[in-house]
């Protein structure tokens, strides 16, 4: 630390030692002009330290899934946790591997992995869990002996038994899929937007036209779909199915022994799945309605809770609670209904790239900001000093020394409205990116959890922007911070009201505007790398 000492020095000296500081200066100015010409350099985003990663597909994540007598769902990090009857491997994913999407059938269940490929566990005599080599899929659909997949050019790609046809989507060959009415189905450039396997049938929903479409066993009318209907999406189910109208209604064709394909009237819907004998629908309030079958308490929801997914199985469902909670009713004969607690393993830490480098150097210029800064006054100051001792006048009062960090040694103060700082808020798109909560970024949460201890909580923000009602999904996990949380937001920035908050996933139904999305934790002052995924789909 140098202190001025007026007396040890001639005038002459005193600016020498003016202008080594203004050098000083010049240099560190330098430092930080040359540290903004690295972080401009990454492609993606000049001003922004996260590395983005676009995603391959615009399939929603598909948390969890009930099936004949077992049931599966993707924990927070992605893995896969499966529990009910295991006499055939169903029930016992292979460890250590990850997943966007889940899909739970009879005997056997599959996962779809970030790159497309598909891996399968459970009974195999029929090689429904050999999907085919090489092979690429933007959603995987499991049914009972059988298995599909959608390319990410629409077209259909199913495996395992084929006694029925179940396995034989339409394409441009002949074909004996129908429209629901008895016309033969158009064979020139069959794609598909979505499709869902049942037990020894197909369906799928036409792009374009969004006419459904159904192929393999004929049995109780389950392949004739309803004529001149458009959904949006369809559930197949052991032998009926139901699709989704643009305005929430839903269809059942099939077998209606037991009333499961014939929806409550005047229902509005945003999601169902059609399961043995009965079916359930998630409403926009985040309730469960159920039809059908209750021989075991399966179309009998909890009362309480919001959920966010819902899957009924042969003669049981589960959900998914916007808390993160799995929740599961009916047949428990084989524990397919007795979820166990969740037991994430920490996501490993992306290899450090150009990006992460550049997240180094944003907290050195922010740094160098503040010694700046710093130095800038003491410089002033000690000009001041010098000017006054030229005309002989005392004085002033000590020079204040940076520190050894330069690093505020205080909370900032906030504002009654606090807004979210440039730097700290950036445009999102589709896929996953990797960022930091770093003290010298200065990006902080402006809302406290529940129950939460206080003190500052660093955040990130970021946007993104719907053109049309979609499906979103919103994944925040962080390896080096244990309780992560997340908060979706209307508008851009933190001002907007609140649409939904959870500790690490968000699913919900969006209308057209601008939202925000803030990553924060539970932790005061606890800092790291996290990773945070979103996906869209349009509905």
């Amino acid at each position: 630390m140098m202190r001025f000492v007026p007396s040890a020095i001639s005038s002459k000296g005193r600016l020498y030692s003016v202008f080594a500081l203004v050098g000083a200066a010049l240099l560190l100015f330098a430092l930080m002009v040359g540290a903004d010409n690295a972080a401009a350099q990454v492609p993606s985003d000049p001003a922004w330290s996260d590395a983005l990663t676009t995603a391959t597909t615009t399939q929603p994540v598909m948390p969890i899934g009930a099936g004949g007598s077992h049931s599966c769902r993707l924990n927070p990090d992605m893995t896969a946790d499966c529990w009910g009857r295991d006499d055939e491997g169903q029930s016992s994913p292979p460890a250590g591997e990850t997943f966007t999407t889940i899909a739970v059938g009879d005997r056997h269940s599959c996962g779809l992995r970030a790159d497309g490929s598909v891996s399968c566990w459970g009974a195999n005599d029929e090689g429904q869990s050999t999907p085919p080599s090489g092979e690429t899929f933007t959603a995987i659909t499991v049914g009972g002996s059988h298995t599909c997949g959608l390319r990410a050019d629409g077209t259909a790609r199913c495996w395992g038994a084929n006694d029925e046809g179940q396995s034989t989507p339409p394409t441009t060959d002949a074909t004996t899929a129908s429209l629901g009415d008895g016309r033969p189905l158009q064979t020139a450039g069959i794609t598909f937007t979505s499709i869902s396997a049942g037990e020894v049938h197909t369906c799928g929903i036409r792009t374009g036209s969004g006419a459904a479409v159904c192929w393999g066993s004929t049995q109780d009318g389950r392949s004739s779909a309803p004529s001149g209907e458009t959904f949006t999406a369809v559930s197949a189910g052991k032998s009926h199915n139901c699709g989704l109208r643009s305005d929430g209604t839903p269809a059942c064709w099939g077998n209606n022994d037991d009333g499961q394909s014939t929806p409550p009237s005047s229902e509005m819907l945003t999601a169902l799945s059609a399961g043995g004998s009965h079916t359930c629908g998630l409403r926009a309030d985040g309730t469960v309605r159920c039809w059908g079958s209750n021989a075991n308490g399966q179309a009998t929801p909890p009362t309480s809770g919001v959920f966010t997914t819902v899957s009924a199985g042969n003669s049981h469902t589960c959900a998914l609670r916007s808390d993160g909670e799995t929740v599961c009713w009916g047949n428990n004969a084989a524990g397919q209904t007795a979820a166990p607690p969740a037991t994430p393993t920490p996501t490993p830490t992306p290899t450090p790239d150009i990006a992460e480098r550049v997240t180094g150097l944003e907290g050195e210029v922010g740094m160098l900001n503040t010694l700046i800064g710093r130095l800038t006054n003491a410089i002033n100051d000690l000009i001041a000093r010098v000017m006054r001792l030229e005309v002989g006048a005392p004085p002033i009062g000590p020079t204040v020394t940076p520190t050894a960090t330069g690093m505020p040694t205080a909370t900032p103060t906030r504002t009654a409205t606090p807004t979210v700082a440039s730097h700290c808020i950036r445009k999102m798109g589709l896929g996953w990116l990797t960022g930091t909560w770093s003290r010298a970024s200065g990006c902080e949460s402006s809302k406290t959890p529940t129950n939460a201890e206080a003190g500052t909580r660093y955040a990130r923000y970021y946007t993104f922007t719907l053109d049309a009602p979609s499906d979103v999904t919103v994944m925040v996990t962080s390896e080096d911070v244990s309780r992560t949380y997340v908060y979706l937001l209307e508008e851009v920035g933190n001002h907007g009201a609140i649409v939904a908050t959870h500790a690490s996933r968000i699913a919900q139904r969006l209308q057209p505007g601008n939202y925000t999305i803030e990553a924060t934790t539970y932790n005061p002052r606890a800092v790291g790398d996290f990773t945070l995924t979103l996906d869209i789909r349009p509905r």
